[in-house]
């Protein structure tokens, strides 16, 4: 019932009320008991709906694709796409947007925008189809650490860089101190590697480092005035 009044409401915004005079649930069903119409199977339903609207030539709404198709359609997309996957799990992961895709999967949290924290996932995804941190990959990073696990994959298109990991697995544990990855050593967060750029030393600094006086302000090209003439006689 709910979702045919909001098909109706939607429709009345664009077309006129002439044709939807016999879109109702009377001429479908023919009855308008909610009882009725909610014991109806939903595949029935929106079936017998899309019917009645292409009579009346109304616009039909394409179905929501099921999880077999959902997936199907992801394997289509991503064919031939280079993909990492290790022996721990099976999700595998393609070299965009890695390390984002990742901190997801591995903490079941997206990551947090202008220093907000990371917030629960609360849809299923590509990379964390439980709604919740994969502790086989926490476990997997805890040994890569360990050195017991590899970043050399058999068959994979592409690997990530050990520091890579490491950094994300980081992230999660700064902002989620419950995932501990076994309490081994990480980087820590916001370190830059390597020594950091600097500019050329200021002018005045300059000067004085090559040994040049500074030179003397600029005078002022305004001439005195001159007294006025005495208008004694």
């Amino acid at each position: 019932m709910i979702s045919f009044e909001m098909m109706m409401r939607r429709l009345r915004h664009l077309h006129e009320d002439t044709k939807l005079s016999t879109l109702t649930l009377c001429d479908i069903f023919g009855t308008d008991n909610p009882s009725f119409i909610n014991a109806i199977p939903r595949e029935e339903f929106i079936a017998r709906v899309n019917a009645m609207k292409q009579k009346l030539r109304l616009p039909v709404r394409a179905p929501k694709p099921s999880k077999s198709e959902v997936a199907a359609r992801r394997v289509e997309c991503f064919a031939g796409t280079p993909m990492f996957k290790h022996a721990l799990c099976s999700i595998a992961f393609p070299e965009e947007q890695f390390l984002r895709n990742f901190y997801i999967h591995v903490s079941g949290h997206r990551p947090g925008k202008m220093g907000q924290q990371p917030t629960p996932v609360k849809q299923s995804g590509p990379y964390c189809r439980e709604k919740k941190a994969c502790e086989d990959c926490q476990r997997w990073v805890q040994k890569l650490v360990e050195g017991t696990a590899s970043l050399e994959t058999p068959g994979a298109g592409w690997a990530p860089s050990h520091d890579q990991v490491l950094q994300v697995a980081a992230r999660v544990r700064a902002a989620l101190p419950e995932i501990t990855f076994g309490g081994v050593e990480l980087p820590e967060v916001g370190t830059r590697k390597g020594p950091r750029k600097r500019g050329p030393p200021p002018k005045k600094l300059r000067k004085e480092t090559d040994g040049a006086e500074p030179a003397p302000p600029p005078r002022s090209r305004k001439r005195a005035r001159k007294p006025p003439k005495s208008r004694d006689v």
